[in-house]
């Protein structure tokens, strides 16, 4: 598919809501309080926060039904014939936790690495062991994908019928629902003060490291320092295994996990390709609120200094934290939605794919969601999950995602989570009136 450069006018009209609090990011540490973590026994970190709902008996005393959190009764399941997406979670500890937990003992360096490596043979074993099980005609289940630094799980398709013998097979903790995000978007980078900070602190993002968890990024774009040429775009595609332009000196790192005919209801192909789609911007107008580097009135990129921008002669101003590095995590296709977010997530707080999530990203940014999901979300409680490595997350809420206008207490996935930094949406930047009114 060939590229297209982002329209420029469509990054002026349009203006992202929630990165300014990226500047927050910035100013205060990475590292958030490590509380609440798992118990000896390995239940769940955030017990008291993230409850699965029981809504169905289990077949033995003290066993743990596999529809815990799908919010559906073993009769609706008996009766269900359709396909659908599931979260199996299994047992024993996630990486990012295991490590947390283990380091509080303060045990050496040393020692801790080998016990993750330790805990990452032993999930990787009992996954591997699951599979031909899921195979079999009873269950009939596609593995999408599968986690195991932030959550412990695999992400299935299969026959809503057969989700209750999934709880039979061994070392399963519960089924949730993995519910399809959608894109949103919304707000303004002056209105928040960033060149306040700019100008005021000298922070600009400088050594900070970004994830745009979205559509891609169109790393040829000026705003990127992309060559910005139609010849550029025409030999770049979305589908090449590699491109001669990316990385770049801005866009550093990323991965393509969805693929161009990905809707969130067929197989993701993916590949190390994150470019965005022709004709879609969003994952692009994203990147550029949080950290563009600013676009002049010629169409070239800005490169002078962030002390005193130009911004009312310019074509579109810089974004946040202009100083900082992107990862383009690209998790939607040329349209419709996705659940491979958290997968997303998974992927930036390990990039290298060494199993120690020491080399994490510092922010990841979704502007994404889906409405009025059940508590233990596996995206919200990953999302939290992954502040016990350090990584900010940063989520879109308010926007009734998917419902195209405001939607009353919409908060959803993964804004709900304990430990995210949720921002509400904004349609606009200031107005004057004589008096309103708060529902």
């Amino acid at each position: 598919m060939l590229k297209k450069q982002m329209s420029n006018r469509s990054m002026v009209r349009t203006e992202h809501i929630f990165i300014y609090l990226l500047v927050v990011a910035l100013l205060f540490s990475v590292a958030l309080p490590l509380f609440g973590i798992t118990d000896a026994s390995g239940s769940p970190f955030l017990t008291n926060t993230h409850l699965s709902l029981q809504t169905s008996k289990a077949d033995k005393p003290g066993e743990r039904s596999a529809t815990e959190g799908s919010g559906l009764s073993a009769k609706a399941l008996a009766e269900a014939n359709n396909l659908t997406f599931v979260m199996v979670e299994l047992a024993d500890m996630p990486i990012v936790v295991f490590q947390a937990q283990n380091r509080l003992k303060l045990i050496s360096a040393p020692q801790l690495e080998r016990a993750v490596q330790v805990q990452q043979t032993k999930i990787e074993a009992t996954q591997q062991s699951l599979l031909p099980e899921l195979s079999k005609p009873e269950i009939g289940a596609k593995v999408i994908y599968r986690v195991q630094k932030l959550y412990n799980g695999l992400a299935l398709q299969l026959d809503a019928k057969n989700i209750e013998k999934l709880s039979h097979l061994p070392g399963v903790k519960a089924v949730h629902p993995l519910p399809l995000h959608y894109r949103a978007n919304a707000s303004s980078v002056p209105l928040i003060g960033a060149p306040t900070a700019w100008t005021s602190y000298g922070i600009t993002g400088t050594n900070i490291k970004i994830g745009i968890i979205d559509g891609g990024i169109d790393y040829l774009h000026a705003d990127f320092g992309g060559p910005a040429t139609p010849q550029a775009y025409i030999t770049n595609s979305t589908t090449l295994s590699t491109s001669t332009y990316f990385p770049t000196a801005k866009v550093v790192g990323g991965v393509d996990l969805a693929g161009d005919s990905y809707n969130g209801s067929n197989d993701p192909v993916p590949d190390p390709n994150p470019m965005e789609c022709s004709g879609s911007s969003h994952g692009t107008h994203v990147a550029a609120t949080a950290a563009g580097l600013g676009v002049n009135s010629d169409g070239t990129t800005y490169t002078g200094s962030y002390n005193n921008v130009p911004t009312t002669t310019m074509r579109i101003g810089p974004g946040v934290a202009p100083g900082a590095k992107l990862y383009a995590i690209r998790v939607f296709g040329c349209t419709g939605e996705t659940n491979l977010d958290l997968q997303g997530l998974e992927w930036a707080v390990d990039p290298n794919h060494d199993g120690i999530p020491d080399d994490h990203l510092d922010v990841v940014n979704l502007s994404l969601g889906t409405n009025f999901v059940l508590p233990g979300d596996p995206l919200s409680v990953a999302s939290d999950t992954a502040a016990l490595a350090g990584m900010v997350v940063v989520a879109a809420a308010g926007n009734g995602e998917g419902n195209g206008g405001d939607l009353y207490y919409a908060n959803g996935s993964p804004a709900n989570a304990i430990r995210a930094i949720s921002v509400a949406a904004s349609v606009q930047g200031t107005s004057v009136t004589d008096g309103f009114r708060v529902n």
